[in-house]
């Protein structure tokens, strides 16, 4: 999982089956290069909005576009998915490194080995999901987030995922 609404989606999945589960992400892109800065999807919005004001050409709109997503990855920048892989982390579905190592990086490689690893000794121990997904487990993952200046859609996902695990949580325990 990797975009938005997919890693919480895959998240509430493996509520429902209630199975050992690990969640590794194929991870963030490295961020684009033009003219000589390093620029993320939040610059192609602001291209955008140039361009409606005839501040910058169709071309260099369309440059922007092509240099802002390099490659392979969940957009560059705490937006929902990356945040959403390092809530992933701080509940305890995930190891360390899923929100941040990036996806063309080896690494990820080495992350998804010790991924299988981890999963088959979870399995071993019978460690349903449900046993890590507690409403202190979720408290924590906010508490991150918050930290981090994460994604304010997590917030909304962590009240789907509480509800999906049968926690009673709501908006006031934020």
């Amino acid at each position: 999982p990797n975009c938005d609404k997919i890693v919480p989606g895959m998240i509430m999945g493996a509520l429902r089956v209630n199975i050992p589960t690990i969640l590794i992400s194929g991870g963030p892109m490295l961020a684009g290069f033009y003219h000589g800065k390093n620029i993320a999807l939040s610059n192609v919005f602001e291209a955008v909005g140039k361009f409606q004001t005839d501040s910058i050409s169709e071309q260099e709109l369309k440059e922007v576009e092509d240099c802002a997503c390099p490659g392979i990855g969940s957009c560059a920048g705490l937006y929902t998915a990356n945040s959403m892989n390092i809530w992933a982390e701080a509940v305890g579905i995930a190891l360390p490194g899923n929100g941040t190592i990036p996806a063309v990086d080896a690494r990820r490689i080495r992350l998804a080995k010790h991924a299988g690893m981890k999963i088959m000794e979870l399995f071993k121990k019978d460690v349903k999901f449900l046993y890590i997904i507690t409403k202190k487990a979720i408290e924590n993952a906010i508490a991150v987030e918050m930290a981090l200046g994460g994604s304010s859609n997590t917030m909304l996902h962590s009240l789907a995922i509480a509800s999906e695990a049968g926690i009673p949580f709501d908006i006031d325990d934020f």
